[in-house]
């Protein structure tokens, strides 16, 4: 890896709750139910906020095109 590639980071769920101003109910439902991406290590999760930010904007294309989602 070049000094200009940037490494995924992983943060705990209520990181990225804060990070993004969601709940972090909300978010803990959407992995559990497959629709943000996530990481397991013991008995925690992690998730990429960069991967987590582009699943929410794509179900929020999709509710606006009216495809329903959460």
């Amino acid at each position: 890896m070049s000094k200009f590639e940037r490494m995924t980071q992983y943060i705990p769920l209520e990181v990225l709750a804060t990070r993004l101003n969601l709940p972090a109910r909300y978010l803990r439902d959407l992995a559990d139910e497959g629709k943000i991406p996530y990481l397991v290590t013991g008995k925690r999760r992690y998730f990429s906020q960069d991967t987590v930010a582009s699943a929410l904007d794509e179900l929020a294309r999709r509710q606006m095109a009216g495809g329903g989602g959460r």
